[in-house]
């Protein structure tokens, strides 16, 4: 880069200056009241290029800008107080290449940017944004959303220095419905990025979380059950519990028994034991921990039959 800058130092700048005011002229017929438009729905570039020959190159105003679609494709217009009106559109620039685009891919700003009052002494106005004689490029960082390096504007513009532009970083100018991954909302940013922006306790559909729901023991609404529930003194009973809509362990606790039966993956908890003699009128408890936090108990008791002695 050193021997062309050097070359752009040499250059005459008398010259220069007799092509900037041609250049002056011919875009004050715009206008910056009836600037181009805005493109929409695009992740505005922001900022200001440099070139130590035309000065600096302002990547967006009140009523213009360049902007980078989800796919990279850079469309809209810059300003240059010294150069006018700096476009990315593709009508724009054809006449710099054949196929012409404006174009962000793999963190490299690829194609072309036009001077529309180019043309003047010589000039086609075109500022290439990569090549390789000698080597250059502007590079984009799509995660800090900077860019940096430099694009070549021939001996008029020279080299432009693209250090001080910047888009939005990556997921920080989100557009679009939420959607689901899993229990994860995901939203896209305008430059196409898939962006997480929460984690549901329990499940996502349609782009939203959905409550855990309470346990639930049933159709009889009974999850633990004693069989049978009156019995002689000494004799054991049956004890079963089933349960949905719970998470970690249930426990069964009475006459010094104790029993527990871990969830699995659907929130059911289910277990079948045999008691120890039963002796006396004696309770038993299920307690479980529902996907939404809430205890749910449940209690029976089992009596014993009276014993009858003849007089």
């Amino acid at each position: 880069m050193k021997p062309m800058r050097a070359a752009i130092q040499r250059f005459n700048r008398v010259s220069i200056i007799g092509i900037f005011l041609a250049l002056v002229l011919s875009v004050a017929l715009l206008g910056q009241g009836n600037s181009p438009a805005f493109a929409a729905n695009s992740t505005p570039i922001s900022g200001y290029a440099w070139s130590d020959t035309v000065g600096w190159i302002s990547m967006s105003g009140s009523n213009y800008g360049l902007t980078m679609a989800a796919n990279g494709t850079v469309t809209g217009y810059a300003w240059s107080d010294t150069i006018g009106w700096v476009s990315a559109n593709s009508t724009d620039i054809a006449s710099c290449q054949s196929g012409a685009n404006s174009r962000v891919q793999s963190g490299t700003w690829n194609g072309w940017l036009r001077a529309i009052a180019g043309g003047v002494g010589g000039w086609d106005g075109c500022i290439s944004m990569s090549g390789s004689s000698p080597t250059y490029s502007v590079a984009y960082d799509k995660q800090a959303g900077t860019f940096g390096g430099y694009a070549w504007g021939s001996t008029v513009v020279g080299w432009v220095n693209f250090s001080q532009v910047s888009t939005a970083g990556a997921c920080t100018d989100l557009q679009g419905d939420n959607y689901c991954v899993g229990n994860d909302i995901y939203q896209h940013d305008v430059q196409g990025n898939a962006c997480q922006i929460s984690t549901c306790s329990y499940q996502c559909a349609s782009g939203a979380c959905i409550a855990p729901p309470h346990p639930d023991p049933g159709t009889d609404n009974v999850a633990l059950i004693l069989t049978p529930l009156i019995v002689p003194q000494d004799e054991t009973v049956s004890v079963t519990w089933s349960i949905d809509n719970v998470k970690n362990d249930c426990t069964v606790v009475g006459n010094g028994d104790s029993w527990s039966s871990t969830a699995d993956g659907s929130g059911h908890s289910a277990g079948a034991r045999t008691s120890s003699p039963i002796n006396k009128q004696t309770t038993y408890t299920l307690t479980c921990t529902g996907l939404d936090d809430t205890t749910y108990t449940e209690s029976h008791t089992i009596n014993i039959i009276p014993k009858f002695r003849e007089i």
